[in-house]
């Protein structure tokens, strides 16, 4: 075996850590290198990982994955040490096997499939995440020799950090998932301010929006709200021109009336604060009327007024009361009566059926 053949495998694991299925791609260069047909690679995550365990397989029938997963299920006693066998040292499986009770039929249940002797290493990525990589020589093939398993042992601690490295893309993977849904909940945009409310970055919607005018705009590089007012207040409120001084909140919410009667919702995010530099904030804006059915639809089939038909789509959405009474700038009383004449016209008892129903219109993504 060369040098190049143990850096082939080498490059391949780190190569297919980025693939979507990568562990199969891998375990094949393996066994090219060793010029074996049958190969496995078993990674056990920690508990309450998001991710599932990783079991890939090479050159192995169905009825030998049912053997397998019998051994697994049935806690097999050799089953059960190999996995706890010493980490990065490889061991052949034959002279593991003699040491337990159910050793020499296990020995000839592999030849009945064909497999001849084991080659096996355990790998570890932290103290709760283990992994074992498996290589099997058919019947007619010649045992592992010294130097194969010194190859192994060479490229346990490449599989702990491939899987250290894909644990961290995925988590990478999972919060940009994440960023991205919030940006889509923000229908018209997002920006990056300081605490002076100066514009550092905004995306294409949000452009769209300023431009528009309409309750929010940029003058001299600065988000300036429309005519000032309650909305421009509370943003004043939030957004602490004193550095020295805590905000009150990690995320707050803001109403920003438009020119149309109509408003935005703002949610406002302080984010981490650099030495030497001023507060930043995320600011995400959404209309919190686009894309609700028509309100000539929930009038022909409901029967609702305008009005009712904002309230019931935001009572939809899982908003209370209190929380629609502030951004219409009415009485708490004033939505629980325009709540039960909604409830009435549709024919329901409660909130939980109103967001069923109003989830199930065309038009309320």
């Amino acid at each position: 075996m060369k040098d190049a053949d143990i850096n082939s495998v080498v490059e391949t694991i780190y190569e297919t850590v980025h693939a979507d299925k990568p562990w199969k791609e891998m375990l094949h260069r393996i066994n090219s290198v060793f010029n074996i047909e049958s190969s496995s690679l078993i990674f056990t995550r920690r508990p309450g990982s998001p991710e599932s365990n990783v079991e890939c397989h090479t050159g192995v029938s169905a009825r030998f994955l049912e053997f397998l997963n019998c051994k697994h299920s049935s806690n097999d006693e050799t089953y059960l040490r190999a996995i706890n066998e010493t980490l990065d040292r490889p061991f052949w499986l034959s002279a593991f096997a003699s040491k337990t009770k159910s050793g020499n039929p296990l020995k000839a249940a592999l030849n009945a499939y064909g497999f001849g002797d084991s080659l096996l290493v355990n790998f570890e990525v932290d103290e709760t995440e283990r992994g074992m990589l498996v290589l099997r020589g058919s019947v007619n093939r010649r045992d592992f020799t010294p130097e194969e398993a010194n190859v192994t042992s060479l490229i346990s601690p490449h599989l702990r950090t491939a899987f250290g490295i894909r644990a961290k893309l995925t988590e990478a993977e999972r919060a940009l998932a994440r960023i991205n849904h919030a940006l889509n909940g923000f229908n018209c945009g997002a920006l990056r301010i300081d605490a002076s409310a100066r514009v550092l970055e905004m995306d294409e919607r949000a452009c769209d929006t300023v431009k528009s005018a309409d309750g929010i705009e940029v003058r001299q590089g600065h988000l300036v709200v429309r005519g000032g007012g309650d909305s421009a207040n509370t943003l004043a409120r939030t957004l602490r021109k004193d550095d020295a001084s805590p905000i009150q909140t990690a995320v707050s919410a803001v109403k920003i009336d438009r020119n149309s009667g109509r408003f935005y919702i703002g949610v406002l995010t302080q984010l981490r604060r650099l030495p030497g530099r001023s507060s930043e904030y995320f600011l995400g804006l959404r209309d919190p009327f686009r894309n609700v059915p028509c309100e000539d639809l929930l009038n022909s089939i409901f029967g609702l007024t305008k009005q009712e038909a904002r309230v019931a789509w935001l009572l939809g959405t899982g908003l209370e009361a209190a929380n629609i009474a502030s951004l219409h700038s009415v009485s708490v009383n004033t939505v629980r009566t325009q709540r039960a004449r909604i409830y009435t016209k549709i024919g329901i008892n409660c909130q939980s059926e109103l967001v069923k129903i109003m989830g199930a219109l065309p038009g309320t993504a």
